[in-house]
């Protein structure tokens, strides 16, 4: 016989002269007992599993035997690695904590004496912690060892003793093809009843009140990747998020044991290992960690980061996209040569989120900068700013903006690309979230920051001066040229103002020298990211030409200017009137028989935004009281191609030259968002298709009365002051009007005859 066939032999006949302690079935086994040495602190059993070892010699001898996987999960530093004794003699050395046997054939029916010394003892006499048990026979039992020895000199906080929890009807493979049984097991000694909830596919809370040092029955999942969160017990704090991938570590048809491990708080216990869970499989070995996601995996646990640039370093590694996130993907950038620089979309090549994680700020300002520059990311980093209204519903969540690479600089260039989005139009005081995802599923570490920025205004300007005076002047912004040469019926495009400080617009005549020429100066306090018309208008007074009326220039200005439409399918159409001897007039659409869709507009007036399907239309220009038509005009919004566009419709010109120094004459024109010459509206009908109406009006100038004559019926007489405002109007082909009330000035006389209307200047002394 060999040495070794005799040892195995030896060691064989021992472990059949136990003395028996009876172990219930279905009861959890945690005992503390006096150890051979006389001290009757209780010691953690980590490598209690290695006494199974051993034990596996008895298979072929013992006709009765049991199944039994044992865990050692006792994070006490004097029980790191331990020697498991059997009935005085050596089984298990070095049995290392979170390490588990895998399921081995014990006997069963007889007694067995299990002692655990310090590892590396010498022998059995340094026993701090002993046991006698029977199991009993074809049953499966699960072992974890938990507790504190109380033999350290480290102070734990809490301390319960050290124990073995036993889970009889224990599962070596699934119940079903195509799950994995899941047994969890609550072995953190400083963590709180808790509940898991599952995140991933929504999956809801799976296990509920667990508390140390308990089991929860198999748990009979799909073999899936799951995403757990352990939560209080009333789901109010979400203590980790751990990755529970299943389907990727190959887990079909496994029995498996989830334990949670180690301290919730190391600080308050002796800086030992830190809260995990660990899966430990059938086959034993080491316990293997379930991923640590980042806390801040959903909106809901978001990072608060302040808005004052302060820079920190976080991480995606292991980070997860949580049921319902994946449709709020930004979509491809549309700015500038390339969607990857963009400030609406990232790069199109991938659009996917794969690891993303959350940040959320309160605005402190308008404007906004979020950046990722810095030379220390391992990641290509791709943001994006959402506004919602439920952290846990992403259907609320609304895409302001996304950047996926900065253009220049910070990283620009490299094989890691940073981001740098910059929004304006924040409501001071409201949250807002940001994400932050890697192109093409890269994990590591990224710096982020949050500042407020200035934000400017933004304005398109359009030019409506029809004196000739005016026919191309200079446009200042604090003294500085900004638009140089700008013609009557020309727009700018959207430019950047300053936005919440002052500024002073100066127009000088085209081709000035600088701002020292200028004849008209406006201070104006734009709101930071606001998008503004601007529409210049009136009769300088500097012109030899005499007009009628000569209201005095300026700018007008709407302040809820829009650079698109509000849907794609539509055009949306701002209408200005900018006519200075117009009177108030409505807009009717005569085409598809729309009606009156503008009403009552005044000289220098705005009508809001009409949000139009766009579609070819004809717009009939009236008097206020709908009785004629100044002129009728083709609107061809579908023609033009203006889906998703936002326009300003401006009433130019004069309605009378002849009393205007043969100016321009009136139509609707068009200034589109892009700018560049305005685009005239074609004339279907107007006063010209007309014979002129042959009247006389004396005297003029005229004090208390005005004499109106005609070889014609007079339909109607209108007078209107400089501002397009009706104060006077008299009808049935009355012959004397009292003008005693009118104030001193100029005033346009217009009388009508059907759909005729012929103009005359009057001055009132």
């Amino acid at each position: 016989m060999l040495p070794h066939d005799f040892a195995q032999k030896s060691l064989i006949s021992r472990l059949f002269n136990y003395s028996v302690i009876s172990l219930n079935k279905y009861a959890a086994f945690n005992t503390s007992v006096q150890s051979r040495g006389g001290n009757t602190n209780s010691k953690t059993m980590k490598k209690f599993s290695l006494i199974l070892v051993a034990m596996l010699f008895l298979g072929s001898i013992s006709a009765q035997t049991a199944r039994v996987n044992i865990l050692h999960n006792s994070p006490d530093d004097a029980a790191t690695v331990v020697d498991v004794y059997v009935n005085g003699e050596i089984a298990v050395p070095d049995f290392e904590f979170r390490t588990a046997t895998g399921f081995l054939d014990l006997p069963a029916g007889t007694p067995i004496e299990i002692d655990i010394a310090p590892g590396t003892s010498a022998d059995v006499s340094e026993s701090v912690y002993n046991v006698s048990l029977t199991l009993e026979a074809d049953e499966t039992y699960l072992v974890v060892a938990d507790g504190i020895t109380g033999l350290s000199s480290t102070t734990y906080t809490p301390a319960p003793a050290f124990g073995l929890q036993v889970f009889p009807m224990a599962r070596e493979a699934a119940s079903m093809m195509g799950n994995t049984d899941v047994l969890v097991h609550h072995g953190s000694t400083d963590a709180p009843t808790v509940d898991v909830v599952e995140v991933g596919v929504g999956a809801g809370t799976i296990v509920d009140n667990a508390s140390y040092p308990g089991f929860v029955p198999y748990l009979e999942l799909p073999t899936a990747d799951y995403v757990l969160a352990v939560q209080d017990e009333n789901q109010t704090v979400t203590v980790a998020t751990y990755g529970a991938p299943l389907s990727t570590l190959g887990l079909d048809d496994a029995a498996i044991t989830v334990v949670a491990s180690g301290f919730l708080d190391p600080s308050q216990n002796g800086d030992g290992p830190a809260f995990g869970l660990f899966a430990v499989t059938a086959g034993g070995g080491a316990f293997l960690a379930l991923p640590l996601i980042p806390a801040n995996d959903d909106p809901c646990n978001a990072i608060s980061l302040p808005t004052d640039g302060t820079t920190g370093v976080y991480s995606n590694v292991n980070a997860t996209v949580p049921a319902g996130e994946e449709v709020i993907a930004p979509p491809a950038g549309t700015d500038g040569t390339s969607s990857c620089v963009s400030q609406d979309g990232w790069c199109g090549g991938d659009l996917a989120i794969q690891n993303s994680v959350w940040f959320s700020f309160e605005a402190t300002s308008s404007g906004v900068n979020i950046s990722t520059c810095s030379d220390n990311n391992t990641i290509d980093t791709q943001v994006a700013l959402y506004s919602a209204t439920d952290c846990t519903d992403y259907s609320t969540l609304t895409l302001l903006g996304a950047n996926d690479d900065v253009t220049d600089g910070c990283a620009a260039g490299t094989s890691i690309y940073a981001s740098d989005l910059t929004y304006c139009g924040l409501t001071v005081g409201q949250t807002y979230w940001i994400l932050v995802d890697s192109y093409a599923g890269e994990q590591g570490d990224f710096e982020i920051s949050v500042s407020e920025t200035s934000c400017p205004a933004r304005a398109q300007v359009i030019h409506n001066s029809a004196e000739d005076i005016a026919a191309s002047v200079d446009v200042y912004i604090d003294g500085v040229l900004a638009i140089p040469g700008f013609e009557f019926r020309t727009a700018t495009p959207f430019i950047d103002l300053p936005g919440g400080v002052e500024i002073n617009i100066d127009i000088a005549p085209g081709g000035s020298s600088d701002v020292s020429e200028s004849i008209y100066n406006l201070p104006a306090t734009l709101e930071e990211g606001a998008t503004y018309i601007i529409v210049a208008d009136g009769i300088t007074g500097l012109s030899t030409g005499t007009y009628t009326p000569a209201p005095a220039f300026g700018l007008q200005i709407y302040d809820m200017g829009r650079e698109a439409a509000s849907s794609a399918s539509n055009t949306d159409v701002l209408v200005h009137h900018g006519s200075t001897d117009a009177p108030i007039v409505d807009v009717a659409e005569v085409g598809v028989g729309a009606g009156v869709i503008v009403d009552d507009v005044a000289y220098t007036e705005f009508q809001g935004y009409l949000e139009l399907a766009t579609a070819d239309y004809q717009l009939a220009v009236q008097t206020s009281d709908n009785a004629t038509t100044v002129a009728t005009y083709d609107a061809p919004l579908s023609t033009l191609a203006l889906d998703g566009a936002a326009i300003t419709v401006v009433a130019s010109g004069f309605l009378d030259p002849g009393v205007n120094n043969d100016g321009p004459a009136f139509g609707l024109w068009v200034a589109p968002a892009t700018g560049g010459e305005m685009i005239p509206l074609p004339l279907v009908t107007s006063v010209d298709d007309f014979e002129p109406i042959a009247f006389n009006m004396f005297p003029n100038p005229a004090q208390d009365e005005l004499f109106i004559g005609s070889s014609e019926q007079i339909e109607s007489i209108a007078i209107y002051d400089t501002q397009g405002r009706l104060v006077v109007s008299e009808a049935n082909n009355i012959q004397r009007i009292d003008i005693s009330d009118l104030s001193e000035g100029i005033y346009t006389v217009a009388v009508s005859i059907g759909e005729r209307i012929s103009t005359e200047r009057l001055v009132k002394l």
